[in-house]
């Protein structure tokens, strides 16, 4: 085995891949449980995980399984899947070269807006965690959305370049107020 691992790999199809197919009971029958209540409990808890997993990937979350590792829908290919109508109709109506230019620009304008979608999701993510006690509490007192609203707002907002000038008319209205009121 080490010297399959040793050895130099030229190219994708020297390396042999082998899928182990494992089924519910396939898994039950290897454990060897000594009673049917662990087994129906080992049969719920897989079960769980399945239903778990699909729901979390229809949502294009990554899933974590145990003894597997992480899973992942490619969002830009589920995208492309979903335009597979407007794909088709672009081939019959371009010829091969021009389609391929096509399909190659939609690729790129895909991964650009995903990588956008990306940062601006690691972006409100920051901001969550920047102001966790005030998101907390709010979503306490009022509710989520309005939570992530309030987040939302933050990220809206622009900053103001600091003015020397503005800060003086400001401290002088200020003092004018402060006045006016005694």
């Amino acid at each position: 085995m080490t010297d399959e691992l040793n050895k130099e790999v030229t190219s994708i199809d020297d390396i042999d891949y082998t899928i182990h197919e494992v089924n519910l009971y396939d898994v039950i029958k290897e454990c060897k449980f000594k009673n049917k209540d662990d087994e129906d409990i080992c049969k719920m808890i897989i079960t769980n995980l399945e239903t778990m997993a699909a729901k979390e990937l229809k949502e294009l979350k990554t899933v974590s399984l145990p003894a597997i590792g992480q899973l992942r829908i490619n969002p830009i290919n589920r995208q492309l899947r979903d335009n597979k109508v407007k794909l088709s109709t672009m081939r019959k109506i371009l010829g091969k070269e021009r389609y391929k230019t096509y399909v190659r620009e939609t690729v790129l304008d895909l991964k650009r807006k995903q990588e956008e979608f990306d940062k601006q999701k690691l972006f409100l993510k920051r901001l969550r965690s920047h102001n966790k006690v005030k998101y907390e509490k709010l979503c306490r007192s009022i509710n989520r959305s309005y939570a992530e609203l309030y987040l939302k707002s933050i990220a809206w907002l622009d900053e103001v370049v600091y003015s020397q000038e503005f800060e003086d008319t400001y401290k002088e209205l200020k003092e004018n107020e402060r006045k006016n009121r005694f």
